[in-house]
């Protein structure tokens, strides 16, 4: 899955070749709720071959669709990546906010991830609760920041 090229030729290449020659490099300043978070390249790749690596035993396999409801913050861009690299397409979608109706939020959020076969979504701690008590699961997994990793 690492697999360094002489010369990147794909943004996977060149993340694993940063990765392997200045994995203290500065991927992204990333802020969230006032308080900012340096992610390194070599940070960024660990954590993202955490989630390719179990998304894969999950059963995931090469163009399975994995929905990213996750808020802005520093476990996006792993999550992101770790999908990419698993050979995954990511999908993101956002979490429910006050000024929607939940009842249609659900019930549509339900057709969409019917309609797109999602294999898993990968959301948040509280957020996982809603999404198992409001839309079935009989079509896709659903992992935890934190949980598995």
């Amino acid at each position: 899955m690492n697999k360094i090229a002489a010369e990147p030729t794909s943004i996977l290449d060149n993340l694993f070749w940063r990765a392997e020659t200045c994995p203290e490099r500065t991927f992204a300043h990333v802020i969230h709720g006032g308080k900012t978070t340096s992610l390194s390249v070599g940070a960024l790749v660990e954590h993202a071959g955490r989630w390719a690596r179990l998304l894969l035993n999950s059963g995931c396999e090469q163009g399975s669709t994995v929905i990213l409801m996750l808020r802005h913050g520093p476990d996006l861009y792993p999550a992101f990546l770790g999908c990419v690299m698993a050979g995954c397409v990511p999908s993101f979608m956002p979490g429910l906010t006050s000024k929607q109706d939940p009842n249609l939020y659900w019930v549509s959020h339900d057709a969409l991830f019917r309609r797109i076969e999602a294999s898993v979504v990968i959301t948040w701690p509280e957020n996982e609760l809603l999404l198992r008590e409001k839309i079935p699961l009989t079509t896709y997994q659903v992992h935890s920041l934190g949980a598995e990793l």
